[in-house]
């Protein structure tokens, strides 16, 4: 993965999350990556942030973010369950969105879901990383260790984590894709025929 592509993805994935006030954290290998070395891992292949607001299910929202992104050269590759991936430049970003349910946060892949305790999102710290102020889990290195365990400073893979994976039905991840992506998306493509 390109280091300086992947900081401008981020940099401008965030900066579209901020202007409508969507509450977003680092997360998995970008957090680690951020709170271990300051930088991305170096045999990390995508980037990925959580946010707490589905704004895909507001079509307005959606729509206003969807062209702002599509300004940005981002385009939505897909949106899973509750996961949606963006791209640009062969760079991936991936988008968890964690619902509160009790005392917990929870993102649903389709056939995997992580089960967050609340006092990490509830709160939310800041961390400068690579030159801009980004949010984090509270309590960050207790985070990663609940989540990663003993090793976390070290190199692990998405497979080691504590919280896991709880079993979900079914297994088959749907794709869905939203009209008004595809319309605005659509009508981009036909202008610049002109």
């Amino acid at each position: 993965m390109d280091k300086q592509e992947a900081k401008l993805l981020l940099f401008d994935t965030i900066n579209i999350l901020e202007k409508y006030h969507i509450k977003y954290s680092l997360s998995f290998g970008t957090l680690l990556g951020a709170i271990r070395g300051k930088n991305f891992i170096e045999d990390d292949n995508d980037i990925d942030i959580d946010i707490f607001e589905p704004f895909w299910k507001n079509d307005i929202l959606f729509q206003k973010i969807t062209w702002d992104l599509l300004e940005k050269d981002i385009k939505i590759h897909n949106l899973c369950y509750e996961v949606m991936n963006l791209t640009r430049k062969e760079i991936h970003l991936d988008v968890h969105y964690y619902y509160k349910k009790d005392n917990f946060y929870i993102c649903d892949g389709g056939n995997w879901k992580f089960k967050i305790p609340e006092k990490y999102f509830n709160k939310l710290n800041i961390l400068e990383f690579l030159g801009k102020k980004c949010y984090i889990p509270n309590n960050v290195e207790e985070f990663l260790l609940e989540f990663y365990g003993d090793t976390w400073k070290e190199k692990i893979s998405h497979g080691d984590t504590k919280w896991g994976f709880i079993d979900c039905p079914g297994g088959i991840i749907k794709t869905v894709y939203y009209t008004s992506y595809l319309y605005i998306y659509k009508n981009i493509i036909e202008n610049e025929k002109l």
